[in-house]
């Protein structure tokens, strides 16, 4: 997987301490608000028979993830409107300090070094990323097959078991 560094930075930020159904709801706002029209696709009604040949009963809006100068305008309050929450704060930190880096050059500075570690601590500087938030982003957007992301939670039961 090679996502798109700003994108996965930020779906991450937003992933933190939130379940699948949330921060998707999340993400479709953010895109919405600030990303880019594509385009409309009908959505059908599933049926337990499994008939794909089902009516189309209405369309979905797609939008691009938005980039960091469609970010320029964002703001906390709007933000944690959007259902953000405290996130929001991160949001607009990262963003801030994202830019005065250079922008997704910076991240992809970051894509082109060798040490995994130096990229963990160099994204963990940015609001709101932590250990396992930053060892996702080096993973699934920088290249740095090194970082390993472990749920805190399943960090506490190993130790606790196989130490």
């Amino acid at each position: 997987l090679r996502q798109d560094p700003v994108e996965c930075m930020f779906s991450f930020i937003c992933s933190s301490n939130n379940n699948i159904p949330r921060i998707t709801k999340m993400l479709s706002s953010f895109r919405e608000k600030y990303g880019i029209y594509l385009m409309d696709i009908p959505t059908r009604i599933n049926g337990d028979d499994g008939d794909d040949e089902s009516p189309c009963i209405g369309s979905m809006s797609l939008f691009s993830f938005p980039t960091l100068s469609s970010l320029a305008s964002a703001n906390e309050d709007e933000l944690r409107e959007m259902g953000l929450g405290y996130r929001a704060r991160y949001i607009v930190d990262t963003r801030d300090l994202l830019l005065k880096r250079g922008g997704e050059d910076h991240l992809m500075k970051l894509r082109s070094m060798q040490d995994s570690q130096a990229v963990q601590d160099e994204l963990v500087k940015f609001s709101g990323i932590g250990r396992k938030v930053a060892d996702c982003v080096a993973l699934f957007s920088l290249d740095q097959d090194d970082a390993i992301p472990v749920d805190v939670h399943v960090q506490h039961i190993a130790s606790r078991d196989y130490d």
